[in-house]
């Protein structure tokens, strides 16, 4: 008997190899992804701008990397002596202005750069609800612990959602025609606002992916939502929040993802690196040993028979 839903999409139709470049979007599950890929030393870039949950923040940034003149200084605020940003994660603060315009500077130009030197972009969203910071009217990606008052939470509809996102996506393809979109619906539950809330905002995000694919047929999505809620379905398959998928959960999806999207030359890179990290982390209790030295010795060698057969490498 099958008593278990088991969710295997189907292969892209172009599968991609270990030498693309990649870059990851969107929520903390854009990161747990990217750094799988980093882990396996394919070239990613995630989240130069921050985490972002929102689709609506997430065309913003992307929007802002291309702009000519990006007007960063009408999104920053002080708050409690730090500047901070609307639309950027906490970690971009400081207690200059002009320091903090400078980080995001950077920031969107390696986002900028590295868009325009990717052949796959991974965008993830994490949920539609958005907070507008009601002096300003800025929908905001971050509220910083500002009180609860200074917002008013909505629901962005889904055609909202789709026009943004295509109108983002469009742009960065016209400066680079040859970036695949991969889309996924991010896991990850926001049991604060309640079931229910979290539920409206992940239909508003299928029904927004619906009319984006019907806008760009080219774009792929991975089930990486329906893989954790209608395949793995137990809490032991999450953090002690109930929210976060867990590091079993994770690696799960990895391996699917990894059928879904890789060749088979890329498939064989990943199993043999895989095979060598777990010589490299290997713990010796007895480094001087006659042992320990012909291990080591064995496993330079191995390093450097992979080194030249993947030369992008490093050790």
């Amino acid at each position: 008997m099958q008593l278990q839903y088991r969710f295997e999409p189907t292969p892209i139709l172009k599968p991609l190899n270990y030498t693309n470049a990649f870059v990851a979007l969107g929520s903390c599950f854009a990161a747990n992804i990217g750094s799988r890929l980093q882990q396996y030393q394919i070239k990613t870039c995630v989240n130069p701008c921050g985490i972002v949950f929102n689709p609506i923040n997430l065309a913003q940034h992307i929007q802002l990397s291309f702009s000519e003149n990006p007007n960063f200084e009408s999104l920053l605020f002080q708050h409690q002596e730090v500047w901070l940003s609307w639309l950027h994660h906490g970690s971009f603060s400081s207690l200059s202005k002009e320091n903090l315009i400078q980080q995001l500077t950077v920031a969107h130009q390696e986002l900028k750069e590295a868009l325009l030197g990717a052949e796959v972009l991974l965008l993830t969203f994490g949920n539609a609800w958005i907070y507008e910071h009601i002096p300003t009217k800025i929908q905001v990606a971050n509220c910083h612990k500002v009180p609860a008052n200074n917002f008013q939470k909505h629901l962005v509809q889904p055609t909202t959602i789709a026009n943004t996102i295509c109108e983002s996506l469009t742009l960065v393809k016209q400066h680079n025609p040859k970036l695949k979109v991969i889309t996924s619906i991010s896991p990850v539950k926001y049991l604060r606002w309640g079931a229910h809330q979290n539920n409206l905002g992940k239909s508003s995000l299928f029904l927004a992916l619906n009319q984006i694919q019907n806008q760009l047929p080219e774009i792929d999505y991975f089930p990486a939502f329906e893989i954790l809620n209608d395949e793995l379905r137990d809490y032991r398959f999450y953090e002690q929040d109930f929210a976060h998928p867990n590091t079993l959960a994770i690696d799960y999806i990895w391996e699917i993802f990894k059928r879904y999207a890789f060749d088979e030359a890329t498939l064989q890179y990943l199993k043999e690196l895989q095979h060598l990290q777990a010589q490299q982390a290997h713990r010796l209790l007895h480094p001087e040993s006659v042992a320990s030295l012909k291990f080591k010795e064995q496993l330079k060698q191995q390093e450097a028979s992979f080194k030249l057969k993947y030369p992008h490498c490093v050790f």
